[in-house]
């Protein structure tokens, strides 16, 4: 569920072995893993910083509905503000304006606006991996603008291998870790579980990651089993 309009676009007879591979997944509780989209690297001695934050910094994505294959957007993200917390502005050329991102402190999430609605963390949860080890998270969540009512949340960031990527921006050594999300809510949805699996490449020099493919399912009672959500890649196309 990562920007408005980009739920569940599946086409009657597209993919449906691919769907039916993604649920089985999923539903099994296995985390959805991206095969390396470049060549391995060794792990460095020490661990790579992050590009700090700089007011200007941006970054442009085209975004690609994996069912179809096809590119249905392009998405600029802005810094706009780096103190007392980092606020990323996020402009979409199919929805115009989506709410911002906002980091406290940088590589921390008070707000994740990846989604249909912006999710506001209660404790700020974790962007990316903190090292090469496997890390779990749980806190709580609630939709921004709409009620203070509190969702669970669980997730764990599992870092691969580095890898030397090459995308429209260019080619960058990356962190592909994977993100594994179980959460519940919201209540319009009537949503009793939910998850959502990411595998992501991340260039500390670029500051963000320049792919990212996200898969998801949840259950809804009386639909007789899970439905399937979007299946969605975000590739960088230029930055500053």
């Amino acid at each position: 569920m990562d920007d408005p309009g980009l739920k569940r676009q599946r086409e009657p007879g597209t993919g449906s072995s691919m769907l039916s591979l993604v649920a089985a997944l999923l539903m099994a509780g296995c985390a959805w893993q991206e095969p390396s989209a470049g060549r391995a690297l060794a792990t460095p001695n020490e661990p790579q910083p992050i590009r700090p934050p700089a007011i200007g910094q941006q970054w442009v994505y085209q975004v690609r509905d994996l069912y179809t294959g096809r590119v249905v957007d392009r998405l600029t993200e802005t810094v706009l503000a780096v103190s007392p917390e980092v606020t990323i502005s996020r402009l979409s050329d199919k929805y115009g304006v989506l709410p911002s991102e906002v980091q406290r402190p940088w590589g921390r999430y008070a707000q994740d606006a990846q989604w249909d609605r912006p999710l506001q963390f209660g404790v700020p949860a974790p962007a990316w991996p903190d090292g090469m080890g496997a890390a779990s998270w749980s806190g709580e969540y609630r939709i921004g603008g709409l009620s203070d009512y509190r969702y669970p949340w669980s997730q764990t960031l599992r870092p691969l291998q580095w890898e030397l990527v090459k995308v429209a921006a260019g080619t960058f050594e990356t962190l592909h870790y994977t993100v594994h999300i179980v959460y519940a809510g919201p209540e319009d949805y009537y949503y009793v579980g939910s998850e959502r699996d990411a595998s992501v490449w991340l260039a500390p020099r670029v500051g963000r990651w320049v792919l990212r493919r996200a898969r998801g399912v949840h259950y809804v009672p009386g639909h007789g089993g899970d439905d399937l959500d979007d299946a969605m890649q975000w590739e960088l196309v230029s930055w500053r």
